[in-house]
């Protein structure tokens, strides 16, 4: 009896910790998202099959994922958060996470602000590793090309833009088929890509540093 009450107290104790906690950084990342919608860059790329938003200082602050049903209807979203390149926190529709900066998993919150999950437990190492797995992809993907100056033409567009495709997709080689081009303040190329017998729409733009803002991409049903 005794025992059942010690631990009634830690769960207790635990959950009351957890709550404050997760005040805390609930205020911290409102924060974060609103100094990011304020100043910062804002890149989108097709990573995987889906169209990732990334933040951007010189490096992924906030990278927003879209999670899809089976159907790939929206229905929520993987915030992940940085701090000078290391992975801070992340906020899911069922869980809110957060880590130190050796990468360790600090707190696991579950949809309804408990810590469902004790550290050390089995569950906690596991979903530890796949979150940050799953951050440094997403950061490596969004590692920005060296920012070049001078005059950008067609062809250095269509470099930078099959370039970022390659990285992304993980093709070895694509040829660019029908497309168009603009050259206007954000330059932009659009059009159809070849992957073997593969066929892709392509949207990609450039900003003023001549990096790859924006790189989306569809494969093309077969007509």
């Amino acid at each position: 009896m005794k025992h059942a009450w010690l631990l009634g107290l830690l769960g207790l104790t635990a959950t009351t910790l957890a709550q404050g906690a997760e005040d805390a950084l609930a205020k911290q990342l409102t924060q974060m998202r609103t100094a990011a919608n304020g100043a910062l860059d804002t890149w989108v790329y097709t990573v995987g099959d889906i169209d990732v938003t990334a933040w951007m200082d010189s490096q992924p602050v906030i990278i927003k994922v879209p999670i899809l049903d089976e159907n790939r209807q929206h229905v929520g979203d993987s915030d992940y958060f940085f701090k000078q390149g290391r992975l801070f926190a992340v906020t899911m529709p069922y869980g809110r996470y957060q880590f130190d900066e050796q990468g360790n998993l600090l707190e696991w919150l579950d949809e309804t602000g408990q810590m469902s999950e004790l550290p050390g437990s089995p569950a906690w190492a596991a979903r530890q590793q796949w979150l940050q797995k799953r951050a440094a992809q997403l950061a490596a993907a969004f590692v920005p090309g060296e920012a070049v100056t001078g005059a950008l033409d067609e062809t250095r567009l269509s470099q930078l833009c099959l370039s970022r495709f390659q990285a992304l997709s993980g093709a070895s080689m694509a040829t660019l088929a029908q497309h168009q081009t603009e050259l206007p303040a954000k330059p932009r190329l659009t059009g159809q890509l070849a992957v073997g017998d593969k066929q892709y729409s392509l949207d990609c733009e450039v900003n003023g540093a001549q990096q790859v803002s924006r790189l989306t991409y569809r494969v093309k049903a077969v007509e």
